[in-house]
Protein backbone atom coordinates (compact mmCIF):
# COMPACT_ATOMS: atom_id res chain seq x y z
CA UNK A 1 0.00 0.00 0.00
CA UNK A 2 1.28 3.53 -0.92
CA UNK A 3 0.90 6.76 1.02
CA UNK A 4 -2.69 7.98 -0.08
CA UNK A 5 -3.88 4.38 0.63
CA UNK A 6 -2.67 4.08 4.17
CA UNK A 7 -2.99 7.81 4.58
CA UNK A 8 -6.89 8.20 3.23
CA UNK A 9 -7.53 5.34 4.93
CA UNK A 10 -5.50 6.04 8.80
CA UNK A 11 -7.32 9.36 8.18
CA UNK A 12 -10.78 8.42 7.80
CA UNK A 13 -10.63 5.81 10.72
CA UNK A 14 -9.37 8.54 12.86
CA UNK A 15 -12.25 10.93 12.22
CA UNK A 16 -14.81 8.71 11.97
CA UNK A 17 -13.78 7.81 15.47
CA UNK A 18 -13.61 11.15 17.06
CA UNK A 19 -17.33 11.58 14.99
CA UNK A 20 -18.26 8.68 17.59
CA UNK A 21 -17.90 6.11 15.05
CA UNK A 22 -15.96 2.67 16.55
CA UNK A 23 -13.90 2.09 13.54
CA UNK A 24 -10.23 0.46 12.77
CA UNK A 25 -7.95 0.30 10.17
CA UNK A 26 -6.90 -2.98 8.74
CA UNK A 27 -4.59 -3.97 5.94
CA UNK A 28 -3.75 -6.92 4.77
CA UNK A 29 -0.02 -6.59 3.92
CA UNK A 30 2.84 -4.81 6.38
CA UNK A 31 2.91 -0.69 6.29
CA UNK A 32 6.09 0.58 5.24
CA UNK A 33 8.46 1.96 7.26
CA UNK A 34 8.19 5.91 6.44
CA UNK A 35 4.29 5.44 7.29
CA UNK A 36 4.67 4.15 10.73
CA UNK A 37 5.66 7.06 12.30
CA UNK A 38 2.07 8.79 11.27
CA UNK A 39 -0.02 5.59 12.71
CA UNK A 40 -1.26 6.10 15.86
CA UNK A 41 -0.58 3.13 17.99
CA UNK A 42 -4.42 1.04 18.11
CA UNK A 43 -5.37 2.48 15.11
CA UNK A 44 -4.05 -0.56 12.82
CA UNK A 45 -5.38 -4.54 13.52
CA UNK A 46 -5.41 -7.86 12.36
CA UNK A 47 -7.98 -10.26 11.46
CA UNK A 48 -7.78 -11.75 13.85
CA UNK A 49 -9.33 -8.82 16.13
CA UNK A 50 -12.42 -8.43 13.91
CA UNK A 51 -15.47 -9.10 15.77
CA UNK A 52 -18.50 -8.50 13.76
CA UNK A 53 -17.80 -5.38 12.35
CA UNK A 54 -21.18 -4.53 10.29
CA UNK A 55 -19.70 -2.08 7.66
CA UNK A 56 -16.84 -2.16 5.59
CA UNK A 57 -15.25 0.66 4.04
CA UNK A 58 -12.63 0.25 1.31
CA UNK A 59 -10.75 3.38 0.04
CA UNK A 60 -8.07 3.89 -2.61
CA UNK A 61 -8.77 0.30 -4.09
CA UNK A 62 -9.11 0.15 -7.46
CA UNK A 63 -10.50 -3.05 -7.46
CA UNK A 64 -12.06 -5.32 -5.20
CA UNK A 65 -8.90 -7.34 -5.13
CA UNK A 66 -6.63 -4.89 -4.72
CA UNK A 67 -8.12 -4.79 -0.66
CA UNK A 68 -6.24 -7.56 -0.48
CA UNK A 69 -6.76 -11.59 -1.28
CA UNK A 70 -7.22 -12.40 2.55
CA UNK A 71 -9.73 -9.55 2.83
CA UNK A 72 -12.05 -10.15 -0.11
CA UNK A 73 -13.92 -12.38 2.06
CA UNK A 74 -14.51 -10.63 5.02
CA UNK A 75 -15.84 -7.30 2.48
CA UNK A 76 -18.21 -10.10 0.93
CA UNK A 77 -20.22 -10.71 3.76
CA UNK A 78 -20.16 -7.59 5.47
CA UNK A 79 -23.80 -6.18 5.96
CA UNK A 80 -22.69 -3.16 4.30
CA UNK A 81 -20.08 -1.77 1.97
CA UNK A 82 -18.88 1.06 0.76
CA UNK A 83 -16.22 2.23 -1.36
CA UNK A 84 -14.22 5.51 -1.76
CA UNK A 85 -11.78 5.83 -4.39
CA UNK A 86 -10.50 8.47 -7.11
CA UNK A 87 -9.48 5.54 -9.77
CA UNK A 88 -10.83 6.37 -13.31
CA UNK A 89 -11.15 2.21 -14.06
CA UNK A 90 -12.95 1.94 -10.54
CA UNK A 91 -15.72 -0.48 -11.33
CA UNK A 92 -18.11 0.33 -8.17
CA UNK A 93 -17.77 -2.71 -6.45
CA UNK A 94 -19.33 -1.38 -3.21
CA UNK A 95 -23.02 -1.21 -2.22
CA UNK A 96 -22.44 2.43 -1.96
CA UNK A 97 -19.70 4.24 -3.88
CA UNK A 98 -17.78 7.18 -3.85
CA UNK A 99 -15.85 7.53 -7.04
CA UNK A 100 -14.30 10.86 -8.18
CA UNK A 101 -11.56 10.10 -10.53
CA UNK A 102 -10.74 14.03 -11.17
CA UNK A 103 -9.35 13.90 -7.42
CA UNK A 104 -5.52 13.73 -7.43
CA UNK A 105 -5.46 11.63 -4.21
CA UNK A 106 -8.36 9.48 -1.94
CA UNK A 107 -7.55 11.82 0.53
CA UNK A 108 -8.84 14.82 -0.59
CA UNK A 109 -11.91 12.66 -0.46
CA UNK A 110 -11.97 11.71 3.04
CA UNK A 111 -10.86 15.39 3.29
CA UNK A 112 -14.53 16.27 1.21
CA UNK A 113 -16.56 13.99 3.06
CA UNK A 114 -15.55 14.92 6.95
CA UNK A 115 -16.07 18.69 6.36
CA UNK A 116 -19.20 17.94 4.63
CA UNK A 117 -20.11 15.69 7.88
CA UNK A 118 -19.10 18.22 10.23
CA UNK A 119 -16.42 16.33 11.87
CA UNK A 120 -13.50 17.54 13.55
CA UNK A 121 -10.00 16.85 11.90
CA UNK A 122 -7.13 16.40 14.27
CA UNK A 123 -3.25 16.60 13.71
CA UNK A 124 -2.63 13.13 13.29
CA UNK A 125 -5.73 12.82 10.88
CA UNK A 126 -4.62 15.58 9.03
CA UNK A 127 -0.93 14.37 8.69
CA UNK A 128 -2.03 11.08 7.44
CA UNK A 129 -4.24 13.24 4.70
CA UNK A 130 -1.39 14.90 4.15
CA UNK A 131 0.73 12.11 3.47
CA UNK A 132 -1.08 10.77 0.77
CA UNK A 133 -2.34 13.98 -0.97
CA UNK A 134 1.51 15.10 -0.93
CA UNK A 135 2.79 11.44 -2.38
CA UNK A 136 -0.06 10.93 -5.15
CA UNK A 137 0.67 14.09 -6.48
CA UNK A 138 4.72 13.82 -6.39
CA UNK A 139 5.05 16.51 -4.13
CA UNK A 140 2.56 18.70 -6.04
CA UNK A 141 5.11 18.34 -9.03
CA UNK A 142 2.84 16.18 -11.14
CA UNK A 143 0.46 17.08 -13.65
CA UNK A 144 -2.63 16.04 -11.17
CA UNK A 145 -1.40 18.95 -9.11
CA UNK A 146 -3.94 21.71 -9.12
CA UNK A 147 -5.04 24.67 -7.14
CA UNK A 148 -7.51 22.24 -5.05
CA UNK A 149 -4.36 19.91 -4.13
CA UNK A 150 -2.65 23.24 -2.93
CA UNK A 151 -5.95 24.43 -1.09
CA UNK A 152 -6.44 20.95 0.52
CA UNK A 153 -2.62 20.93 1.68
CA UNK A 154 -3.23 24.28 3.14
CA UNK A 155 -5.98 23.42 4.63
CA UNK A 156 -4.18 20.07 6.31
CA UNK A 157 -1.62 22.36 7.65
CA UNK A 158 -3.69 24.39 9.55
CA UNK A 159 -4.97 21.31 11.14
CA UNK A 160 -1.48 20.36 12.42
CA UNK A 161 0.14 18.47 9.38
CA UNK A 162 3.91 19.34 9.54
CA UNK A 163 5.14 19.17 5.99
CA UNK A 164 8.69 19.07 6.38
CA UNK A 165 8.40 15.93 9.09
CA UNK A 166 5.87 14.10 6.63
CA UNK A 167 8.23 14.70 4.21
CA UNK A 168 11.21 13.61 5.97
CA UNK A 169 9.21 10.39 6.84
CA UNK A 170 8.83 9.75 2.89
CA UNK A 171 11.35 10.48 1.24
CA UNK A 172 14.29 11.10 3.41
CA UNK A 173 14.87 8.37 5.37
CA UNK A 174 15.79 6.20 3.37
CA UNK A 175 18.16 2.53 4.33
CA UNK A 176 21.46 3.05 2.58
CA UNK A 177 20.57 -0.46 1.59
CA UNK A 178 17.63 0.73 -0.74
CA UNK A 179 20.00 3.85 -2.16
CA UNK A 180 22.35 1.40 -3.24
CA UNK A 181 19.41 -1.04 -4.52
CA UNK A 182 18.31 2.49 -6.68
CA UNK A 183 21.43 3.25 -8.07
CA UNK A 184 22.61 -0.68 -9.31
CA UNK A 185 19.20 -0.60 -11.12
CA UNK A 186 20.01 2.58 -12.76
CA UNK A 187 23.57 1.73 -13.92
CA UNK A 188 22.48 -1.41 -14.90
CA UNK A 189 18.56 -1.68 -16.07
CA UNK A 190 17.51 1.70 -17.35
CA UNK A 191 17.08 1.71 -21.27
CA UNK A 192 15.72 4.33 -23.81
CA UNK A 193 13.71 3.29 -26.74
CA UNK A 194 11.26 4.60 -29.10
CA UNK A 195 13.21 7.54 -30.16
CA UNK A 196 14.51 8.49 -26.71
CA UNK A 197 10.26 8.53 -25.74
CA UNK A 198 10.18 5.43 -23.69
CA UNK A 199 12.35 5.12 -20.21
CA UNK A 200 12.37 1.67 -18.44
CA UNK A 201 14.05 -0.21 -15.67
CA UNK A 202 13.83 -3.97 -14.56
CA UNK A 203 14.71 -5.27 -11.07
CA UNK A 204 14.87 -9.26 -10.95
CA UNK A 205 13.95 -11.21 -7.81
CA UNK A 206 17.93 -12.22 -7.97
CA UNK A 207 19.07 -7.92 -7.43
CA UNK A 208 16.08 -7.71 -4.98
CA UNK A 209 17.65 -10.96 -3.10
CA UNK A 210 20.67 -9.48 -3.69
CA UNK A 211 20.45 -6.31 -1.82
CA UNK A 212 17.83 -7.68 1.23
CA UNK A 213 15.46 -4.48 0.24
CA UNK A 214 12.11 -4.54 1.67
CA UNK A 215 9.23 -4.96 -1.46
CA UNK A 216 7.16 -1.76 -0.01
CA UNK A 217 10.07 0.30 -0.13
CA UNK A 218 11.19 -0.72 -3.78
CA UNK A 219 8.18 0.27 -4.97
CA UNK A 220 9.29 3.50 -6.38
CA UNK A 221 11.36 2.40 -8.73
CA UNK A 222 9.43 3.34 -11.71
CA UNK A 223 10.99 7.21 -10.65
CA UNK A 224 14.12 6.52 -12.17
CA UNK A 225 12.79 5.75 -15.45
CA UNK A 226 10.09 8.78 -14.94
CA UNK A 227 13.13 10.91 -14.30
CA UNK A 228 15.13 10.39 -18.24
CA UNK A 229 15.51 13.52 -20.09
CA UNK A 230 12.54 14.13 -22.86
CA UNK A 231 10.64 11.25 -22.51
CA UNK A 232 6.93 10.76 -23.16
CA UNK A 233 5.97 7.15 -21.33
CA UNK A 234 8.16 5.71 -18.05
CA UNK A 235 7.79 1.91 -16.66
CA UNK A 236 9.09 -0.19 -14.20
CA UNK A 237 8.98 -3.36 -14.06
CA UNK A 238 9.53 -5.61 -10.91
CA UNK A 239 9.95 -9.40 -10.22
CA UNK A 240 7.44 -10.25 -6.96
CA UNK A 241 8.07 -14.33 -6.96
CA UNK A 242 9.76 -16.53 -10.28
CA UNK A 243 7.58 -15.28 -13.27
CA UNK A 244 5.41 -13.12 -10.97
CA UNK A 245 5.83 -9.03 -12.61
CA UNK A 246 4.62 -5.88 -10.96
CA UNK A 247 5.02 -3.21 -13.52
CA UNK A 248 3.98 0.31 -12.69
CA UNK A 249 3.61 3.14 -16.24
CA UNK A 250 4.16 6.76 -16.14
CA UNK A 251 2.77 9.37 -18.66
CA UNK A 252 5.55 12.29 -18.61
CA UNK A 253 4.20 14.35 -21.98
CA UNK A 254 2.12 13.35 -25.17
CA UNK A 255 -1.10 13.28 -22.82
CA UNK A 256 -1.05 9.77 -23.25
CA UNK A 257 -3.46 7.58 -21.44
CA UNK A 258 -1.30 4.63 -19.19
CA UNK A 259 -4.60 3.25 -17.79
CA UNK A 260 -6.04 2.57 -20.74
CA UNK A 261 -2.28 0.13 -21.59
CA UNK A 262 -3.10 -1.34 -17.55
CA UNK A 263 -6.78 -2.27 -18.65
CA UNK A 264 -5.43 -4.30 -21.81
CA UNK A 265 -3.42 -6.17 -19.07
CA UNK A 266 -6.16 -6.50 -16.44
CA UNK A 267 -4.85 -3.34 -14.27
CA UNK A 268 -6.03 -0.10 -13.89
CA UNK A 269 -5.26 3.13 -12.47
CA UNK A 270 -5.00 6.75 -13.50
CA UNK A 271 -4.46 8.66 -17.09
CA UNK A 272 -1.39 10.01 -15.73
CA UNK A 273 -0.23 6.58 -13.56
CA UNK A 274 -1.01 2.97 -13.68
CA UNK A 275 0.02 -0.65 -12.72
CA UNK A 276 -0.71 -4.15 -13.84
CA UNK A 277 1.06 -7.57 -13.24
CA UNK A 278 2.19 -9.99 -15.57
CA UNK A 279 3.92 -13.23 -15.64
CA UNK A 280 6.28 -15.20 -18.20
CA UNK A 281 10.10 -14.48 -17.57
CA UNK A 282 12.07 -11.40 -18.26
CA UNK A 283 12.18 -11.29 -22.65
CA UNK A 284 9.16 -12.23 -22.55
CA UNK A 285 7.43 -9.69 -20.38
CA UNK A 286 9.34 -7.19 -21.87
CA UNK A 287 8.63 -7.95 -25.36
CA UNK A 288 5.01 -7.68 -24.46
CA UNK A 289 4.92 -4.61 -22.94
CA UNK A 290 7.31 -3.07 -24.97
CA UNK A 291 5.05 -3.95 -27.87
CA UNK A 292 1.76 -2.31 -25.73
CA UNK A 293 4.13 1.03 -25.57
CA UNK A 294 4.99 0.88 -29.31
CA UNK A 295 1.06 1.16 -30.03
CA UNK A 296 0.56 3.97 -27.88
CA UNK A 297 3.22 5.61 -28.68
CA UNK A 298 2.96 5.34 -32.71
CA UNK A 299 -0.97 4.26 -32.91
Amino acid sequence: PDADAIGSAGGAVLILRDFGIKCSLLIEDPVPNFMMNLLPQGLLITTSQLAGEEVFLSVDAADLGRIGKSLVPIFSEAPATFCLDHHISNPKFADFNFIDANSASAAQLVLRLAKEMGASISAAAASLLYAGLMDDTGCFRYSNTNSACLEDAAELVSYGANPSAISQDLYYSKPVDLLRFRGYIASNSLSVSQNGKFAKCVAERSDIDKFQVDEDAISGLVEIARSVQGIWLAASLREKSEGEWRVSLRSVRGNIDVSKIALDFGGGGHKAASGFSMYGNRNEVESRLDAAIASALNG
